[in-house]
């Protein structure tokens, strides 16, 4: 209890980092209005051919 109350121990620790996932594309449809959708399936189709399976870049880091 008294170590996690120093702050040099505290900043010593390993964290975990918060791996974002982008929601799903039925959970955006609900979300969104409709035009909003529609968008998003055309930026969404143009991504699949330029990506290749890659989702999220950013949990690489």
């Amino acid at each position: 209890l008294l170590l996690s109350l120093d702050p040099v121990l505290t900043g010593m620790r390993p964290t975990m980092r918060k791996k974002s996932k982008s929601f799903l594309k039925e959970t955006l449809e609900m979300l969104l209005p409709k035009e909003f959708s529609e968008v998003l399936d055309e930026e969404d189709s143009d991504h699949e051919e330029t990506n290749n399976g890659i989702n999220d870049l950013s949990s690489d880091e």
